[in-house]
């Protein structure tokens, strides 16, 4: 089996060998127009299919090696990405150290966070610290203040693929969901349970047409989520799973329909 970087010389040696045979015909051509008279209109016109012939190598060659570079890049951290997480992680406590591995170039290896194996950009965040803490258990890790909190920050924006955000269990101190959640349009997955949000349910959740799976059930008292209105719940035609358990839906004046595929808890 070859590894990767004796692919890679091979593929440079290629295209050298290549271009060294493009190089020769252009001296053979340069030698029949300006060394050896034309004789006839035959010789010419060879010439011009040769030349055609020659050009049409050099764009094919060119864009191999464009391709080749390219594809090098592919799966890495996105530099506009890797730099919108550097500006979440400082709205965030982590009394813990536990993000202490974003730190380098390739943000596609820091803990809790995915990429695209094709394109490189951040497809999943997943900052669960049930997770996290799950060896000395969530009581103890709530305890021991060692869950993220603090803020959200709206960087988050800037990561256009992201689908998957968990940021469940942890303590975010009675602060509101934020209303830039709703914009993160591409969001598949979102679970913000149990994790000390507190107040009203921004209404601009319903702009997330894609969402399967919704969690904002709540946990700890007296924080707990309010919803005076569940219209916007209608935008989410793509949801599967809804769970408002404890949420205070006292002050709801409307309620919804759902696609009859999907499992509502709470409600």
């Amino acid at each position: 089996m070859k590894m990767r970087g004796e692919r890679n010389q091979e593929n440079s040696i290629s295209q050298v060998d290549k271009h060294g045979i493009f190089i020769f015909e252009l001296c053979n051509l340069y030698k029949l127009l300006y060394k050896e008279p034309i004789a006839s209109w035959r010789t010419a016109s060879q010439i011009l299919v040769l030349l055609s012939f020659l050009l049409l190598t050099k764009s094919i060659l060119l864009e191999a090696a464009e391709s080749n570079s390219s594809s090098e890049n592919i799966g890495s951290c996105i530099e506009s990405e890797r730099k919108a997480l550097l500006e979440f992680r400082k709205g965030l406590k982590d009394p813990s150290g536990w993000l202490s591995s974003w730190v380098g170039e390739d943000c596609c290896n820091w803990t809790g966070v995915s990429c695209s194996n094709t394109t490189g950009n951040v497809v999943k965040l997943d900052l669960k610290s049930y997770d996290v803490f799950s060896s000395v258990g969530l009581s103890e890790a709530v305890n021991n203040r060692s869950c993220l909190g603090d803020t959200l920050n709206p960087s988050l924006l800037n990561l256009t693929y992201l689908s998957y955000l968990d940021m469940s269990e942890n303590n975010f101190q009675g602060i509101p969901i934020p209303e830039f959640i709703g914009s993160l349009k591409n969001l598949r997955y979102l679970d913000l349970s149990g994790a000390s949000f507190n107040g009203k349910v921004p209404p601009s959740l319903g702009n997330l047409s894609n969402l399967e799976y919704l969690d904002l059930s709540v946990y700890l008292y007296p924080l707990r989520l309010l919803a005076s209105d569940l219209h916007w719940l209608s935008g989410l035609s793509s949801l599967q799973y809804l769970d408002f358990s404890n949420m205070n839906l006292s002050y709801a004046a409307t309620y919804a329909s759902f696609p009859d595929e999907c499992l509502l808890v709470g409600l």
